[in-house]
C-alpha cells in the first residue's frame, strides 16, 4: 500500500499531494486542534505531557509544538527563497508572516 504525500514507510518516495489534497488535509489539521484545545482543562494542561522523553506539561508541550512549526516554517520560506529567484521579494511570502485568517 502507497500512502501519498510524506508516506516514509516505504523505500520509493510518495506522490506528492495536490494543491486541493492539502488544503484539505490542512482544514482536516486545523480543526482537530480546535476540537483538541477546546477540550483541554487546566489540570489537563499542567499534567504530564504525555511522552515520556520530555519531563515538561502538557501545556509546555503545546508551546514547544507551536515552536518547532514556526522552525519548520522558516526553514520552508528559506529554502523556496533559494531555489525560486521571484520568491526573494519578502512579500511574495506573505503567508509566512500573517498567520490564520
Amino acid at each position: 500500500m502507497n500512502h501519498r504525500g510524506g508516506d516514509d514507510r516505504a523505500l520509493e518516495s510518495s506522490p506528492d499531494l495536490t494543491r486541493d489534497e492539502t488544503l484539505s488535509y490542512v482544514e482536516i489539521c486545523r480543526q482537530k486542534l480546535i476540537e483538541t484545545l477546546a477540550a483541554e482543562t487546566p489540570e489537563i494542561l499542567a499534567g504530564p505531557s504525555g511522552i515520556s522523553r520530555f519531563s515538561f506539561s502538557r501545556g509546555e508541550l503545546h508551546l514547544y509544538s507551536l515552536r518547532h512549526i514556526q522552525h519548520h516554517t522558516g526553514a520552508l520560506s528559506a529554502y523556496l527563497r533559494r531555489v525560486d529567484a521571484s520568491l526573494k521579494d519578502r512579500r511574495a511570502l506573505s503567508w509566512v508572516r500573517m498567520g490564520w485568517r
